[in-house]
């Protein structure tokens, strides 16, 4: 199954933890395009310029997708 898994770049290394699991599972995983970046703490100031295209590549990652996986933690 395709997933596409959306949620807060805040919890980027939560995010990339549950795409290895589904991975493990079988799943094609697709996450938003900075999520790895976020998760290794190597984002610039300048990443917000690239913020529309990130969500229309985003966009074109939900509707390639069977499914959505929308994570939804505590923050702050």
């Amino acid at each position: 199954m395709k997933i596409t898994i959306c949620g807060s770049l805040k919890f980027a290394k939560d995010i990339l933890s549950i795409k290895k699991q589904l991975e493990d599972f079988g799943h094609e995983v697709r996450v938003p395009l900075e999520t790895e970046a976020f998760a290794a703490e190597n984002t610039n100031n300048d990443w917000h310029r690239d913020a529309r295209q990130g969500m229309l590549d985003h966009y074109d990652n939900i509707a390639y997708s069977d499914a959505v996986l929308v994570t939804n933690f505590d923050k702050n």
